[in-house]
């Protein structure tokens, strides 16, 4: 088993009045991943998020 040690840099503009993210920016590292992720079916999320012992229910997609 190998483990990671990265830490993700995620900076928000967030209007407080509407309550939503106007604009956010990430390292190129955590879009790689995000697009990888994306790239998966679904059940393969769910089976990897699984076997890494992540609680995870259909529920949290919607």
């Amino acid at each position: 088993m190998t483990t990671c040690n990265s830490k993700l840099s995620l900076k928000l503009l967030i209007d407080s009045k509407s309550k939503k993210v106007v604009f956010a920016e990430v390292e190129k590292d955590c879009v790689n991943f995000l697009f990888h992720i994306l790239s998966l079916s679904l059940s393969t999320v769910i089976r990897l998020l699984k076997t890494k012992g992540l609680k995870f229910e259909l529920w949290m997609l919607a």
